[in-house]
């Protein structure tokens, strides 16, 4: 089966994720959520676009369908744990406060969440295999 176009999904994604950054810059906020979702975007992103420009005009065995849905998974869960603490690490860079916006505690917390985080993303990852898939058939 020929792999799909994902041209219009790397474009949104890229989009959404721009914006999420400047909305998380403005934000005086102390908490972790915003900062794992804007890592969250930018790992999907980045993971997309390997798999659009991995994948585009490829024709594809069923195995290596799923292996390359598999692939972006984790390649997203891998990398959100690490471009979350390099954005807390900016936004500390960034502001400069007598109180920092993060501290140690939330590092820990990015830690702790960051392997659940990860399997929700591969989880997400083969959801979006069977949609695609489920287009073509």
């Amino acid at each position: 089966m020929r792999f799909p176009d994902l041209s219009r999904a790397v474009r949104l994604a890229w989009i959404l994720t721009g914006l999420m950054w400047f909305v998380w810059l403005g934000v005086e906020d102390r908490g972790v959520v915003l900062v794992l979702l804007l890592g969250t975007s930018i790992s999907v992103a980045a993971s997309i676009t390997g798999l659009e420009r991995w994948g585009k005009g490829r024709i594809l065995s069923g195995r290596l369908w799923w292996i390359s849905w598999l692939g972006f998974g984790i390649s997203g869960a891998i990398g959100l744990g690490p471009l979350t603490l390099l954005l807390i690490s900016v936004k500390v860079s960034l502001h400069s406060h007598e109180l920092p916006d993060f501290n140690l505690s939330h590092v820990l917390q990015v830690i702790d969440v960051w392997p659940i985080w990860g399997l929700g993303m591969l989880i997400v990852a083969l959801g979006f295999g069977v949609l695609a898939r489920a287009q073509i058939d």
